[in-house]
């Protein structure tokens, strides 16, 4: 249950703080108008049918066409993503640092006991979220899963990418439980395990899309063959149209979006950039002070370090993606007016 809970949380809801921004923030006055009507199937299949490498130089093309909206916003989930954040940081932070010294300083229990209670007592909140979002990817519609797959059982790449995170992870909780005491220290380093897995990934995105590299297998909408996109793309594809319910149609935007919009990938890119090094720096951070103090404190210290690194992320995020949208609707706009009095 603990490395359910782990994963999820710093999976799911760091990038659904970004995805607040992205919905949010495209239309901040209520006059405006609303988004238009979700894509239709023959605009799914029109943009799986064109790889990414064929749409990126008709942009300048499609520049008379309103900037393509995404059919999803949170300002009327605030309430139930309030509820979700609540429920995860006490299932999957709290609870376990809480308890742990809770149980060791109050109740004297030794290590071995001690965790042996706290890991038995949270994580089915989380175990239930991702075994709903499995649930929905293998659903007989393919209402949820990438766009262009076929196969009932095609999963997204988030949820591939679940696995090897429970694999890495189960086998530092296996060895750590392993022995009498436990290993306090390596036991508190799953976050940054998971770290270690995501920031090289969010680096190397970058790099690839700057050298124009092609997927050599499906990551999720991006086909085998297509030019890759950054990695961020991909996480809040799976994330908002699992999770958020945003579903196919979401997808087949935020592909459009990223396509048409040179403003809309550079913002992407400099993101993924800017986390996946920060993801680095902050594991070896952690690294370094788990291992250096006294092991009591390194257990509290690795498991709520990764949290604070990611909550000031997202404000810092939230402010950078709202400028950079507006500035993107309004080169857009210039574009427009540009195009239209020729």
């Amino acid at each position: 249950m603990e490395i359910v809970s782990l994963y999820l949380t710093i999976s799911y809801k760091q990038t659904e703080l970004i995805q607040l921004t992205f919905s949010g923030a495209v239309n901040e006055n209520p006059n405006e108008k609303a988004a238009p009507a979700s894509p239709s199937l023959s605009t799914i299949e029109t943009v799986t049918e064109k790889p990414t490498v064929e749409l990126l130089p008709e942009a300048a093309s499609q520049a008379k066409e309103p900037l393509p909206e995404l059919p999803y916003s949170l300002r009327t989930r605030k309430r139930a993503i309030a509820i979700s954040w609540s429920l995860l940081l006490l299932d999957a932070c709290f609870l376990p640092v809480g308890l742990f010294y809770i149980l060791k300083f109050g109740a004297k229990l030794d290590d071995t006991r001690n965790l042996g209670i706290t890991n038995s007592v949270f994580g089915f909140f989380s175990l239930f979220q991702f075994l709903f979002r499995l649930w929905r990817l293998l659903l007989k519609s393919p209402r949820y899963r990438p766009v262009g797959t076929t196969s009932r059982f095609a999963l997204d790449f988030y949820q591939i990418q679940f696995f090897f995170g429970f694999i890495v992870i189960s086998v530092i909780i296996s060895i750590g439980t392993a022995v009498d005491p436990p290993l306090l220290r390596l036991l508190a380093m799953p976050p940054t395990a998971l770290l270690i897995q995501c920031g090289p990934q969010l680096v190397i995105s970058c790099y690839a899309v700057r050298k124009g590299w092609r997927a050599p297998f499906r990551m999720s909408s991006t086909e085998k063959g297509e030019k890759v996109t950054v990695a961020l793309l991909t996480i809040i594809e799976d994330i908002v149209a699992v999770e958020g319910g945003g579903g196919l149609e979401y997808r087949a935007a935020l592909k459009k979006r990223y396509e048409v919009s040179e403003k809309f990938r550079e913002m992407l890119w400099v993101l993924s950039l800017i986390w996946g090094v920060a993801a680095v720096l902050t594991a070896g951070v952690t690294c370094a002070v788990v291992f250096t103090i006294q092991k009591d404190a390194a257990y509290g210290f690795g498991w709520t370090f990764p949290f604070l690194w990611a909550a000031g992320m997202a404000v810092w995020t939230i402010k950078f993606v709202q400028k950079r949208l507006k500035e993107e609707e309004e080169s857009w706009e210039g574009t427009t007016a540009a195009a239209t009095n020729e």
